[in-house]
């Protein structure tokens, strides 16, 4: 994993099942113990036993370790969300079967050489040995009956090849993290001071409802600067009370979409902002994938911003058109937009006013007046070094 770069967390190694791995290992070291126990008490040499017993099995356990990983080869086709989730996954597993198959073949005969130096006694299993004469009874008759067995075996495929249309279709079902992550985008010319009294707001209201345990929220940007977004963006996390709890028995709403809606119409008191639901794994996710708080997003490259913020402009209108497609937001990198205010001549014109009078009006009622401070000192040469310093000269009263 160290070699390839694969890091080693909880979807890499998270779903890696040991028993599956020490699979080979067991049929090994059983079969070695079988071979010895049938020997007891007699003459033989245990190097020659082992490795006849290794020989026996060794090609089984290689195919079947082949079976296993060609199991996880369709995760590698996986595109999207569930490819970069299970990716590492499929990686790791492919390794340690590798692994374990080589030690199975190498070591683990080696190690048997060192136990079984004094031979072994085989115990009866009788629980075994029913189930394995009840197996051998059945699988002879089908060996003495393959017509039969392939017809049974093809109409069980058959009946399995009917559940298809009840089987969901999706390989990364849309998991209920049990909590809600709300993305608010005000205008993007709201204030600093504007953008903090929003937050309370918001988590009052939805701290009205009974469901909700928690409610978090994270105003702007992260003190990391990993974000470029700016005021206009708060983020809020709701913590919601299990679906069993008495709270959602309780009242008009009973599942997290009624509250979604039901919030919703709060939020729409809120003109000019925009809301998005998703959960809190479910929005890290996504943006780890698109580098957008969203599963599906639209990128356009270019060098020129203005250009790219035209055509995102472009490309939303045709979006919003499009049946199905709900809560579009264009991620604006511009910054604060402008208000262009143009005289008009001809009217101003006829009181007598030129365009400088409106303009200074304007910039005194918008920007208001501004005082700088006036510093007056030396030329660099005169002032560089502590001798120079030492020389400057100081007016006395008589000039």
């Amino acid at each position: 994993m160290h070699l390839t770069g694969e890091a080693a967390n909880l979807l890499s190694i998270g779903a890696i099942d040991f028993g599956i791995i020490i699979d080979g290992t067991i049929v090994m070291v059983e079969n070695i113990y079988r071979e010895l126990g049938l020997r007891r008490g007699q003459e033989y040499d245990l190097t020659e036993v082992i490795l006849a017993a290794a020989r026996d099995v060794d090609r089984p356990i290689f195919y079947s370790v082949a079976v296993i990983i060609a199991g996880y080869l369709p995760i590698y086709a996986l595109r999207g969300p569930a490819g970069k989730l299970f990716h590492p996954m499929a990686d790791t597993m492919a390794f340690a079967l590798v692994g374990s198959l080589f030690f199975t073949l190498t070591l683990v005969p080696v190690l048997a050489y060192s136990w079984f130096k004094k031979g072994v006694q085989e115990k009866r299993n009788r629980i075994f040995e029913w189930i394995r004469d009840g197996y051998s009874s059945r699988l002879e008759w089908c060996l003495n009956h393959p017509k039969s067995t392939l017809l049974a075996g093809a109409l069980i495929f058959g009946a399995t090849l009917l559940l298809l249309p009840f089987i969901g279709g999706e390989f990364l079902p849309h998991l209920d993290e049990g909590a809600l992550w709300v993305r608010a985008t005000m205008p993007y010319t709201i204030s600093f001071e504007e953008a903090v009294k929003f937050a309370p707001q918001v988590r009052a209201l939805l701290n009205q409802y009974p469901m909700v345990t928690v409610v978090g929220s994270e105003p702007g940007r992260p003190g990391d600067g990993t974000d470029p977004t700016g005021f206009f963006n708060c983020e809020f996390y709701v913590g919601l009370a299990p679906y069993d709890d008495a709270s959602w028995k309780k009242g008009p709403i009973h599942s997290k979409e009624e509250l979604i809606a039901h919030v919703q119409k709060k939020l729409d008191t809120y003109p000019g902002v925009i809301f998005n639901y998703t959960q809190p794994a479910e929005d890290a996710v996504d943006e780890a994938l698109t580098g957008l708080k969203s599963a599906l997003a639209v990128k356009i490259f270019g060098p020129d911003l203005n250009v790219l913020e035209k055509k995102a402009v472009e490309i939303r209108n045709v979006l919003d058109k499009t049946p199905g497609f709900t809560e579009l937001t264009v991620v604006r990198e511009l910054g604060q937009p402008s208000l262009i205010i143009d005289a008009n001549r001809e009217k101003i014109a006829r009181y007598g006013i030129n365009v400088a009078d409106v303009e200074a009006v304007v910039q005194a009622a918008i920007g208001g007046e501004k005082l700088f401070d006036l510093i007056v000192r030396m030329e660099p040469q005169f002032r560089s070094s502590a001798r120079q310093i030492g020389d400057l000269l100081v007016p006395a009263p008589g000039g």
